[in-house]
């Protein structure tokens, strides 16, 4: 049920939806959830290139 809502989205609006790995030992929604920031720019850098190969 992860994208239940952004599937609907999708049907309106083209896009996509991934899962960024940050290297964490609880879940997305708990309290303790601490990701590992250096993530961030990889995957800005995989979706810029991904964006410039689309054009």
């Amino acid at each position: 049920m992860t994208g239940e809502d952004f599937g609907y989205f999708l049907e309106k609006i083209p896009g996509f939806m991934f899962w960024l790995g940050v290297d964490s030992e609880y879940s997305l929604h708990h309290s303790k959830l601490n990701p590992d920031e250096a993530a961030i720019p990889f995957a800005i850098d995989v979706l810029t290139g991904y964006l410039k190969s689309i054009k």
